[in-house]
């Protein structure tokens, strides 16, 4: 599917979305990032 595909390149281009993924699915890295992104 097209749509799949656009979004599987849009995440390898884009690290920031890859890690909102992991983040996602991960709280304590979760953390990690949100502690990151507002220093």
């Amino acid at each position: 599917m097209v749509l799949l595909e656009h979004l599987h390149v849009s995440s390898r281009n884009n690290n920031r979305v890859s890690q909102a993924l992991s983040s996602s699915a991960s709280p304590s890295v979760s953390q990690s990032h949100r502690g990151a992104a507002n220093s």
